[in-house]
């Protein structure tokens, strides 16, 4: 709390308007720094921060209105990424259904959180419709619906693919009654590769002697 103002922290990176657009999802928007006080409680409270300006992460919605059948992270080119639903937050369509397909390179494997999702087909506490559908795909195995939603369930879910693809599915129709009510949804993405495995260096020759006790050093 500071000057009768609340802050709040989230761990996932965005970029600036997709960061404005959550915070007012939320209610707020993104802090202000206006003065060195606010600048000095700030920092006692988060820390030090930077900008960057290479362009790693791909916003798979980008100059799109619509969305049918949308390829994300572009292996080798990616390894970060943001996907919404058309309009977010505040004019989700009618009915649409989407998919968006995130790709990393060979050996690597995706990470994706779901930020906010605010979905048609929610009813009585409980949703009536899995609207929004993660997918995954078990080397050469068809693709598997691991989990389906509606509303962000209280925390923000996190996911791990088996392989280097994933896969979100948005199936919003007009058999639906609450679409003027929604802001969509909001997802990140991250490709990482496997890191090989830590192997014992500058073991002695005559380490096969000894029974007893073994000390290893790790690099």
């Amino acid at each position: 709390m500071f000057e009768e103002r609340c802050y709040q922290k989230f761990p996932s990176p965005l970029v600036w308007w997709a960061a404005e657009n959550y915070c007012q999802a939320l209610g707020g928007h993104l802090a202000a720094v206006n003065t060195l006080e606010e600048n000095d409680f700030l920092r006692d409270n988060i820390g030090n921060g930077w900008i960057g300006m290479k362009l790693v992460c791909d916003d798979c919605m980008a100059r799109k209105t619509a969305c049918g059948n949308i390829r994300c992270g572009i292996p080798d080119q990616y390894r970060c990424g943001l996907i919404y639903s058309p309009g977010y937050p505040t004019a989700f369509p009618s009915s649409v259904i989407c998919l968006w397909t995130i790709e990393g390179a060979p050996g690597s494997f995706i990470t994706l959180l779901l930020l906010d999702v605010d979905l048609p087909g929610y009813s009585g506490g409980a949703c009536t419709s899995r609207v929004l559908q993660v997918r995954d795909r078990f080397l050469t195995v068809g693709w598997n619906t691991i989990h389906g939603l509606c509303r962000g369930e209280g925390e923000q879910k996190r996911y791990v693919s088996s392989s280097n693809e994933m896969q979100l599915a948005m199936l919003a129709t007009s058999s639906n009654s609450d679409f003027g009510d929604s802001r969509g949804f909001m997802a990140t993405f991250n490709v990482s590769t496997f890191s090989t495995s830590r192997q014992v260096q500058n073991l002695p020759d005559d380490a096969g002697n000894f029974y007893t006790l073994f000390l290893f050093y790790f690099t």
